[in-house]
């Protein structure tokens, strides 16, 4: 008997987090295809794909698809999922929601109007994924049924480092920023920070901008400042290397954006967790309450008054209370993916097939995917 086909839909498919989830349903007991849309979201905004008739297309592709799942990853791709299982009600249908698209966050006409129709489209939903838990406590709770969401974190692709080396001895506190740079704000309190602290602080930033801030903005920032090292883009491999050099991660947002940063959970605190480097945050975050619970590393304001003193009392007295931070981590396992995308598909598929008993049991109903 052939295993039941599951297409996963995303218009970001070469993405590391698409390329992740793919891998982390490797050995399920069904087969899962990947939509090739021809493009990036990341550097494609929505109208470009609105006008490149990419939506439509996607649309007629589901309409003659012979999957019994749409795993659709990205709003735009759970809201043409979501018009095209009215056409095929014996679709299962996956939502997968990374972050909450700040057009919805206003109290606009057009936010208000786009919530709506969210709305009335989630209904059709048969599983809703998220990334953070409080996506669900601040934004869908009362949206949909507490059942039907299953909370999957930013976790790392692959296995624990063996054998990492510690933190450097002696020299300056290596703090390490990577992956997208999206917030001037940011950028502007590291600078004023590695400024003011010559010879205390050097900062390693590994990525790219995000495309609203413009190219002359990010280079003066990042430019011209013997405390900050900006390397460019990087490969997931590489991130051994980058962060055996470390301290520290760097893991602040900008709490001012919108809620969407208020609620997320950086993955830069997963990079902390996997290479045993404690995760400084902002402490008026969700993001900062986790990083606090868990022990992932120290908190704080986004201020540069604030984090020099933080900074300064983690490395006082032999760096003492940092080495107490570290010894208090989670074990670095924790912030690795190890099938967790493939037991609620697993589980999904079981339900509805009718089973008495799901495949394999949920992870992190709700509550998290991190153990």
């Amino acid at each position: 008997m052939s295993l039941p086909k599951v297409l996963l839909i995303s218009f970001a498919p070469d993405h590391s987090s698409g390329v992740n989830r793919v891998h982390d349903c490797a050995g399920g007991a069904f087969a899962l295809e990947v939509y090739q849309s021809a493009t990036d979201k990341v550097n494609e905004s929505l109208a470009s794909r609105v006008l490149s008739m990419k939506l439509p297309r996607l649309f007629l592709h589901l309409l003659r698809s012979d999957a019994q799942v749409f795993w659709a990853w990205g709003l735009d791709a759970c809201f043409i999922a979501s018009f095209a299982t009215v056409l095929r009600p014996g679709i299962k249908l996956i939502w997968d929601i990374t972050d909450i698209n700040p057009r919805l966050l206003s109290d606009s006409w057009r936010a208000r109007l786009l919530r709506a129709i969210e709305g009335l489209l989630l209904r059709r939903a048969d599983l809703l994924l998220l990334t953070s838990p409080a996506f669900f406590s601040e934004y869908f709770e009362g949206r949909i049924a507490p059942q039907k969401v299953a909370v999957i974190e930013n976790l790392l692709p692959g296995t624990p480092p063996v054998d990492f080396p510690p933190p450097p001895v002696g020299g300056p506190c290596v703090i390490v920023y990577s992956g997208i740079f999206r917030a001037p704000v940011v950028l502007k309190v590291l600078r004023e920070v590695a400024e003011s602290m010559p010879g205390e602080v050097e900062f390693h930033l590994h990525g790219y901008p995000d495309r609203s801030i413009e190219a002359g903005e990010f280079e003066a920032l990042v430019s011209g400042c013997p405390g900050i090292h900006f390397h460019g883009r990087f490969k997931p491999a590489e991130l051994p290397q980058i962060y055996a050099k470390a301290h520290l991660a760097w893991g602040f947002l900008d709490p001012d954006a919108n809620d969407n940063e208020r609620w997320l959970l950086t993955n830069r605190i997963y990079n902390g967790v996997s290479f045993s480097r404690p995760v400084i945050t902002n402490s008026d975050t969700y993001c900062g309450t986790v990083v606090a619970e868990r022990k992932i590393g120290a908190t704080c304001h986004l201020s540069a008054d604030e984090i020099r003193a933080l900074l300064r009392a983690l490395m006082a007295d032999g760096r003492a209370r940092y080495e107490a931070l570290r010894r208090d981590m989670p074990p670095p396992a924790t912030a690795f993916l190890s099938g967790h995308y493939r037991e609620v598909i697993e589980q999904l598929l079981g339900a509805s097939h009718g089973r008495d008993h799901p495949v394999s049991p949920p992870r992190g109903q709700v509550e998290s995917s991190y153990r």
